[in-house]
């Protein structure tokens, strides 16, 4: 790397990724994302002089390393400039988009739709409102799923998927993508989509699935509290010192410390 090229990146840390020097900071965001998902080793262009190397030490550094260790020590780096120089703001939209639909017969099945799901057909997070108290409910889990990401712990492959994980109870993501996804014959779903601030894959979402839009408020009308009891285990002598929903969230906030 000549000199020129260090300079025009001095404010940044251009990657490249299969040859294309990418310029935005959710670019690069999304190149380091796609590569902790996919295993890919990036190549450095050049690291900002904060993370205690530059980038000829790097490639320096690493070049004499197996490609193992060069792959781990590259994702430490990749870690710190993420967490250093990334303002989450800059790379993603935090917002979240919800509508509740419902199944009138007249749009897709659920098979089809899950057909879709399986292809990554559907930008977006379709969620069995029964197992949902509200709407603080789901935006907390929304929250969690982002946090994950931004500090490169998604615990599945997507950030939709990692919603449903996010608002179960325990660590078993098989179950809760089962459990807490569209259900067979549902007659409701909630239909939720990340960085979407123009409401673009919510939009197409819907065209897709053609099921009938309603009113959000209509959420808790929706809701199976004894279902959602049970399938967070929540015990009665829990219910006299708080509230369901402290106990539902607690439980999603902490499951990576403990066991319900």
């Amino acid at each position: 790397m000549n000199s020129n090229q260090i300079k025009s990146q001095e404010q940044g840390y251009p990657l490249e990724k299969e040859g294309v020097s990418l310029q935005t900071e959710k670019e690069k965001a999304e190149a380091l994302e796609d590569a902790f998902e996919q295993g890919i080793r990036v190549k450095f262009q050049h690291v900002p002089s904060h993370c205690g190397v530059k980038g000829d030490e790097v490639a320096d550094e690493t070049a004499q390393q197996p490609a193992d260790s060069k792959y781990e020590s590259n994702q430490k780096i990749l870690r710190d400039i993420m967490r250093s120089r990334i303002n989450r703001k800059n790379y993603m939209e935090d917002s979240v988009q919800l509508v509740l639909a419902a199944n009138t017969g007249a749009g897709l099945s659920t098979s089809e739709i899950r057909n879709l799901i399986l292809d990554s057909s559907l930008k977006c997070s379709l969620i069995s409102p029964k197992l949902v108290l509200d709407e603080f409910h789901i935006k907390h889990a929304v929250a969690l799923a982002l946090k994950n990401r931004s500090n490169l712990q998604l615990k599945t492959k997507s950030i939709y998927t990692e919603i449903l994980y996010c608002l179960s109870p325990d660590r078993k993501i098989g179950n809760a993508l089962k459990t807490l996804g569209l259900s067979d014959n549902a007659e409701y779903v909630l239909i939720a989509t990340v960085d979407d601030p123009t409401g673009e894959h919510l939009k197409k979402s819907i065209e897709i699935i053609k099921w009938e839009i309603i009113d959000i408020t209509s959420l808790p009308l929706h809701s199976d509290v004894k279902l959602i009891t049970k399938y967070y285990k929540v015990k009665p002598n829990e219910l006299t010192v708080g509230s369901l929903r402290e106990a539902v969230v607690n439980r999603m906030s902490c499951k990576e410390l403990f066991n319900f």
